[in-house]
């Protein structure tokens, strides 16, 4: 079951050796940056959506896809900018 998910999502291997993970207030700039990692409490979150929306109004603007925690924050994040976004 695993392989058929990891194949259906197309996962391809890291182009680079590491990932870096940095609180927000240590990074200097967003360039270069393939997401953002947020922790919300359930206000901060339904503000976080509702400015999703103001960049893009499709109805999957903001979704919670089934996956692993590493999944859903690092492969998801990677196939979505792959995808410009979508």
């Amino acid at each position: 079951m695993v392989v058929e998910y990891l194949d259906e999502l197309q996962v391809l291997r890291a182009e680079k050796s590491y990932l870096n993970f940095a609180r927000i207030d240590q990074v200097e700039s967003f360039e270069g940056m393939v997401g953002i990692f947020f922790l919300p409490t359930s206000d901060i979150l339904s503000g976080l959506t509702s400015w999703a929306y103001f960049d893009r109004n499709d109805p999957d603007t903001v979704s919670s896809l089934f996956s692993s925690g590493c999944c859903a924050v690092v492969a998801q994040a990677v196939l979505e900018n792959r995808q410009e976004g979508k």
